[in-house]
């Protein structure tokens, strides 16, 4: 057939008028049925396609590989994924050798987090071709989610080897190098995927997220680079053809303000962790909150939260232009964003100022560098005045915390020291493996030699395999830890995680990035937290919580400070003891965990924000 010969060969309109010619004639001819749907499928017409091939297969019930092939991949790229793993699957009983359905009913699968059936299907594609670049990523995406780092790795490097241009390669690669702390190494691949694909956000984040690792780097240096990426998004924003608004509305002083929240962790998440109190006590009579949703999950946090909202928009699926649009159409007064530089963020939209005001809070903590970010809400703990220069955004303090915590929902009670009922004392940390730079954890090997009968116990995701903790080990023992004292753990569901603090006498906060919700999570369970005063806002959350729970004795100024301070209060049982007694009710008599008066705080807040740029707009 002449039109199957023009269509293997890329010949699209030939292959197209000859198969409508045929189809004139002969309206059941089911080839001419089947170029039509792999031409509307390469087109990007999902559904056009999906209608022609089950044509072709009414015609030909029996069908042919290729065509169970074409019809799945129609219905995987609708979301219809049920039918197409079940045409996937009809393929390969046909054909046990399409590596490309191999790849993806394993992608398939993932997303429905069927993670072993995934990886099969990964290894059969690349037992049929070891240079497919994607599934070397997809599979070390995988096993990145399985905690499996240093198999994941191997696979990154191969997928950049095979496919050097690709730019999600090397994005992917540098994901993977964060999370095994080689934080130049990952900045080098995050800027190798920029090189590549200089329109891709996601790579862009990246970067100015793995800079908040480097201990080598001033806020300002960090400041200039986060203006650099800002300035790119917008770039990329006008590429797109996103529209830029300033056609907003002005009420001078309108009864109730509409406050968008734009965030993708609504959700059992720090971010939702921290928002849930604050929204369930904000009046709305003062405030109408509208939530645009980058990452939908359902569970039980993101169900509290809408219940909180006038509205819950789907934005995953839009474009920026889409989505911009939209917030533009719904007369916001203030959006909010949560997400900074942290995944599932919608940056470039923002660039364009869908709302007249714009702030970024609670989910970043840095600046985002972003032009159309007009406002950044902090403290004065977290960023002094004298800070206010480290900033692309302007300032606003907010009184006491710029944060409020949600006290966890599970029932677990704070238990005696563990040494004082004949334990040995055990210091912990329960923090990202990522934010134990060489700098903290020679810090902490000197600790443990002041203190020889201690331990030390690390729980982190990056963890989970014997591999990686055997691998880790090394990594101690290089930087002079006694690694005979050293207790590792992966990852575990939040209340085992709580019960985890059972076994900590006291918590050691990493630097210069300082724990968020880890740290309050480990006051909540008594366990308090010796933190290191910082010079940035990312560097500064330890301060922000002790300062609240007026605990300034456990913040140290410099490194032997914090040495000194360790050993002096795990040599003092007694102390610890009447400390870890009264921590979660001194917690929850603070700043941290008073919702109505913050959500008063925030309020006031934005209202004094909308104020203030009435008074500009009239000036």
């Amino acid at each position: 057939m002449l039109a199957m010969r023009h269509y293997s060969l890329g010949n699209f309109r030939d292959a197209e008028a000859l198969s409508q010619q045929v189809l004139a004639v002969q309206p059941a001819q089911a080839d001419a049925l089947f170029i039509l749907g792999g031409i509307a499928l390469k087109q990007g017409h999902y559904g056009q396609a999906e209608q022609w091939l089950l044509r072709a297969l009414h015609k030909a019930p029996q069908g042919s590989a290729s065509l169970w092939q074409a019809l799945a991949t129609a219905e995987h790229a609708q979301g219809k994924l049920k039918v197409a793993e079940k045409h996937y699957r009809e393929a390969l009983r046909l054909d046990e050798g399409l590596h490309e359905v191999h790849l993806n009913l394993g992608t398939l699968l993932q997303v429905d987090e069927r993670l072993e059936a995934a990886e099969a299907c990964y290894r059969r594609c690349l037992a049929l071709q070891p240079n497919r670049a994607e599934a070397h990523v997809n599979l070390g995406v995988l096993l990145k989610q399985r905690h499996q780092l240093s198999a994941a790795l191997l696979h990154m490097q191969e997928a950049v080897r095979w496919s050097p241009a690709d730019g999600t390669a090397h994005r992917n690669l540098g994901l993977l190098l964060m999370d095994l702390g080689q934080f130049k190494e990952a900045e080098a691949s995050f800027r190798q995927a920029i090189a590549c694909h200089q329109d891709d956000p996601l790579a862009i984040s990246n970067l100015l997220f793995s800079l908040n690792y480097r201990d080598d780097l001033t806020p300002e240096d960090k400041l200039r680079e986060a203006c650099r990426g800002g300035q790119l998004l917008a770039d990329i924003a006008r590429k797109r053809e996103v529209p830029v608004f300033t056609d907003w509305c002005h009420e001078p002083d309108p009864q109730r303000l509409r406050v968008g929240l734009l965030s993708g962790d609504f959700c059992q998440h720090p971010v939702g962790y921290f928002l849930e109190s604050t929204l369930a006590h904000v009046d709305s009579k003062e405030i109408e909150l509208i939530a645009y949703d980058t990452s939908p999950k359902d569970d039980e946090i993101s169900r509290r939260l809408k219940s909180g909202c006038s509205a819950w928009v789907n934005i995953k699926e839009m474009s920026d232009a889409q989505a911009a649009r939209r917030l533009h159409e719904d007369g916001l007064h203030i959006l909010i964003d949560l997400a900074g530089h942290t995944a599932h963020n919608r940056l470039p939209l923002l660039t364009c100022r869908p709302a007249p005001v714009q702030v970024a809070w609670l989910g970043y903590f840095a600046t985002t560098g972003l032009p159309g970010l007009d406002y950044i809400l902090v403290d004065p703990y977290v960023a002094p005045a004298s800070d206010a220069h480290q900033f692309s955004e302007r300032c606003v303090w907010m009184p006491e915390t710029y944060r409020c915590f949600t006290p966890p929902t599970e029932v677990i009670d704070i238990n005696p020291l563990p040494c004082s009922t004949g334990h040995v004392f055990t210091l912990g940390c329960f923090n990202n493996l990522s934010k134990l730079n060489p700098r903290v954890l020679k810090v902490w090997a000197r600790i443990l030699q002041g203190l020889p009968d201690a331990r030390l116990l690390l729980k982190a995701p990056q963890l989970g395999s014997r591999e990686d903790q055997e691998e880790f080990r090394q990594h101690l023992q290089s930087l002079g830890m006694d690694i005979t004292r050293v207790d590792m753990e992966g990852s575990s569901d939040r209340a085992s995680y709580l019960r985890s603090y059972h076994r900590v006498d006291m918590a050691l906060d990493p630097f210069p990035y300082t724990g968020g919700t880890v740290s309050i999570e480990s006051l909540w369970m008594g366990v308090p937290i010796l933190t290191l005063k910082g010079q940035d806002l990312l560097s500064r959350s330890g301060e922000n919580l002790l300062m609240n729970m007026a605990m300034p004795e456990w913040i140290a100024i410099d490194e032997d400070d914090y040495v000194r301070k360790a050993i002096s209060r795990a040599s003092d049982p007694a102390a610890l003891s009447s400390v870890r007694a009264n921590l979660r009710a001194r917690l929850l008599a603070s700043p941290l965990c008073d919702a109505p008066r913050f959500a008063q705080h925030w309020t006031h807040t934005l209202r004094q924000l909308w104020e203030h740029h009435g008074a500009c707009i009239n000036t």
